[in-house]
């Protein structure tokens, strides 16, 4: 039986989402992605979901630094929002319910984590 996976291919698409929020405007005209092969995965089984989930995230943070001046100040902003955005599309172009239900629960996580310390 052929998986849901086998011929599946997430890209990430940092520059965009960096725009989003209103950083990046030199990197305008480039849309820097990363393509994630996800045939390796059974989406059914929910430690392939979080190997997708860690590489989606690794993926998203590499090429949000490559996009991010090294000069500008806000650098280190700019490299989380774009990664928080970058695995947001990723996820939700996937359209998996297992990786999404991960997501959720990670930004839930955090965000009860972020409360806690403030």
């Amino acid at each position: 039986m052929k998986t849901f996976n086998k011929d599946r291919e997430f890209r990430l698409v940092s520059a965009l989402a960096a725009l989003l929020f209103g950083f990046g405007l030199s990197i305008a005209h480039a849309e820097p992605s990363a393509a994630i092969d996800t045939r390796e995965f059974d989406l059914r089984k929910s430690q392939d979901v979080a190997a997708l989930y860690s590489r989606i995230e690794s993926r998203a943070a590499d090429v949000c630094k490559n996009a991010a001046s090294p000069w500008d100040a806000g650098r280190v902003t700019f490299i989380k929002r774009c990664t928080s955005a970058a695995i947001d599309d990723a996820v939700a172009r996937a359209n998996v319910s297992a990786l999404t239900a991960l997501h959720e629960a990670k930004i839930e996580a955090a965000r009860l984590a972020q409360n806690r310390n403030e």
